[in-house]
């Protein structure tokens, strides 16, 4: 049987992947997005603009301050499912921090693609984004735009007008990219292992090395060259390499491996009793059965991936071993992989862990900073609370646009309770510090704007308050899946502004302040 929800033995949760491609993120349009800028693209920063912001969406404002003269625009990635733009721009003051895009399909007509109202559909043609990395203080640049999955929810984009925008929200010359298509490379072709200028068919994968399919009549150095090229190779299954079984308070299944073809489709989970015979059970709807399959389609997105899943603590009464096998899309499936029942390992402060909890950390200790890419190590709340403080932004307190950030990796704070949803915890958060100098009788914070491209919870903390029960004021969902917090006499001080989020996945944000 397929499973999507495990309803009384067991409950699928998150799915975590190793191996992403980095960029502006995926948001709840899946493709809408920005990027943190200021030199910081960790997730868990945020960055303080200089100032301004631009308001308008189109070019009738224009300054030869900020130019791009060079705008490329591609779609790339596995499945040729992300759209990238590359641009090359001028700008004397060193202000420029984005772009504003329209994306128009072969006739010239207006794709509705973003999400600019946080509802979760997209309403615009047009949007405003910030650059994959930093371009303050530069002059002259070349600076990618990466939006995740854009280019799959709307295939008819053939073209584009892109326009930087300086510090005064004033937009530069608009220059038109068409669309430079991907290519798709047949078995033996030489391929792009970047998946940029071209990528294998679906089901194969772009490996160095011989495909096998060399001739005799080559010679030695054309042959060693053929070898040396990645080309597109046949498709082979993916492969398991860890299935971890945890039971106590919070139940997990884990499962690593790796699949080249980055297709995986499914994990279907065996039921076996101590000695490795096969179980039934009964998931709930009164018909026992001897096995599960877990829908993993898209939670890989490289050749490597993690996926969880967690089980209600009486299925793991009834299942004392499991064993796993991953499949691909083609229905190639991998060796099966055992793992029975046991407690977590878990290491003390400064150990190693994962974000993924294959080695976890003690009570009151988190694995920090929470991300795949980096090299994580426990430490206790309290301690990780005071360095994020330490490391957090100020804010501007003039121009539109106050800070933008990312939102990822471990939480470390959670929403006021009755302030979201009672199972939005656990959650990333990004923060930004505000210093009011002198009292200000109204103090309105928001994150809609076109930067954010995720569901925000914001609330506002004392100095470091570690207990967000001080929250002077939190919001979730004031317009979309934006927020907007209100606060009235506030005293002069530093605040923490917590931009915490309703997903897994966290995302991209931007952050205004105005006072009164």
């Amino acid at each position: 049987m397929r499973i999507a929800n495990w309803s009384l033995w067991l409950s699928v949760g998150a799915t975590l992947v190793a191996c992403s491609k980095g960029g502006n993120g995926d948001g709840p349009d899946g493709g809408s997005a920005s990027s943190a800028a200021g030199g910081k693209t960790d997730a868990g920063t945020a960055t303080k603009p200089d100032a301004g912001h631009p308001t308008s969406s189109s070019s009738g404002s224009t300054t030869t301050a900020t130019a791009a003269s060079v705008v490329t625009m591609r779609n790339i990635g596995r499945n040729g499912g992300t759209l990238e733009f590359t641009v090359t721009g001028s700008d004397p003051s060193g202000q420029t921090t984005e772009a504003q895009v329209q994306l128009l399909d072969a006739s010239g007509t207006p794709v509705i693609a973003f999400d600019t109202n946080w509802d979760g559909m997209p309403d615009s043609a047009s949007k405003l984004l910030h650059f994959d990395a930093s371009t303050l203080g530069e002059k002259t640049f070349t600076q990618t735009i990466t939006l995740p999955g854009l280019y799959a929810l709307a295939p008819t984009i053939a073209s584009a007008t892109v326009a930087l925008s300086n510090e005064g929200g004033q937009l530069g010359p608009t220059l038109t990219a068409d669309l430079t298509s991907q290519g798709v490379d047949a078995l033996n072709a030489k391929c792009d292992p970047n998946e940029v200028t071209d990528r294998c068919a679906a089901g194969m994968s772009c490996q160095s090395g011989s495909s096998g399919s060399s001739s005799s009549s080559k010679s030695s150095s054309a042959s060693s060259a053929s070898k040396a090229a990645p080309t597109c190779h046949a498709s082979v299954a993916p492969s398991l390499t860890q299935v971890a079984y945890y039971g106590g308070a919070n139940p997990a299944q884990l499962f690593s491996g790796s699949d080249p073809d980055e297709d995986l489709a499914d994990i279907t989970i065996s039921f076996l009793d101590a000695t490795g015979k096969s179980l039934l059970v009964d998931l709930g709807d009164g018909n026992p059965v001897a096995q599960a399959l877990l829908d993993a389609h898209g939670s890989a997105t490289g050749t490597s991936f993690v996926f969880a899943s967690y089980p209600a603590t009486n299925f793991t009464a009834l299942v004392p071993r499991i064993s796993a096998i991953a499949t691909d899309s083609l229905g190639n499936s991998g060796a099966p992989v055992t793992a029975s029942l046991a407690a977590q390992p878990t290491h003390s402060n400064g150990g190693t862990c994962d974000p993924y909890g294959i080695i976890g950390c003690v009570a009151g200790s988190v694995c920090s900073p929470g991300l795949p890419s980096a090299m994580n190590t426990c430490g206790t709340v309290a301690s990780l609370q005071v360095a994020k403080c330490s490391a957090a932004a100020a804010t501007a307190t003039t121009g539109k646009l106050a800070a933008w950030g990312v939102a990822g990796g471990v939480s470390l704070w959670d929403p006021p309770i009755g302030c979201a949803i009672a199972t939005e915890v656990g959650r990333p958060e990004s923060l930004v510090t505000l210093k009011l100098t002198q009292p200000v009788n109204q103090l309105t914070l928001s994150t809609a704007v076109p930067e954010t491209d995720f569901d925000t919870i914001l609330y506002v903390l004392p100095a470091c308050a570690s207990s967000t029960a001080q929250a002077l004021g939190c919001n979730d969902d004031t317009q979309g899946y934006s927020s907007t917090v209100t606060l009235t006499n506030v005293a002069a001080g530093t605040y923490t502004i917590v931009v915490d989020s309703a997903t897994l996945q966290g995302g991209h944000f931007g952050l205004t302040i105005a006072t009164q």
